[in-house]
Formats: C-alpha cells, sequence, structure tokens
C-alpha cells in the first residue's frame, strides 16, 4: 500500500472514512448499551471504549475513499483521482 495523505476537502461535511469511523463509534454505544439494559450483560467502561476504538479505527481503514475524495500521493505530488474515469 502506498503513503498517500487526504488533500483539503472543498467541504465543511466529512469525507466518507470520517464518517464511517463516527457512524461505527455511535453504533458500537448503543449495542453496549442495549446488551446491558436488555441483557443484563456488563461490561468495564475501558472494554466498551477499547471496543468502540477498534470498531471505529476498522470501520475509518477499510472504507474507501469517496467518489469526490481527493488523494495525494507524495511521491507524484499531484491529486490521484479515486474514481476511474468514465
Amino acid at each position: 500500500m502506498s503513503a498517500a495523505t487526504q488533500a483539503r476537502s472543498p467541504s465543511a461535511l466529512p469525507v466518507r472514512k470520517v464518517a464511517a469511523g463516527g457512524a461505527a463509534g455511535a453504533v458500537t454505544i448503543i449495542v453496549v448499551w442495549i446488551l446491558h439494559a436488555a441483557f443484563k450483560i456488563d461490561m468495564p467502561p475501558e472494554v466498551a471504549s477499547a471496543i468502540t476504538v477498534l470498531l471505529s479505527f476498522l470501520a475509518g481503514y477499510f472504507v474507501p475513499p469517496g467518489r469526490n475524495d481527493v488523494v495525494v500521493t507524495p511521491a507524484l505530488a499531484e491529486p490521484v483521482p479515486t474514481a476511474s474515469p468514465r
């Protein structure tokens, strides 16, 4: 995998990867709450927090950049399109 950085977004909206990480964190918190409320499963806060961090990281890592997201590869020093041209 090549080293690439995210270019400055032209919008105030979060890019797809950031949104996926945030959504995964929120979903994890809700699941932990449901496990406690419905099934009386107690989980130490540190474990719930670690699960949230891991799932948020995995979501952000595996979700590909959006069609309009620009990824800049330092070796090329120019934007690389994330969608194939049509």
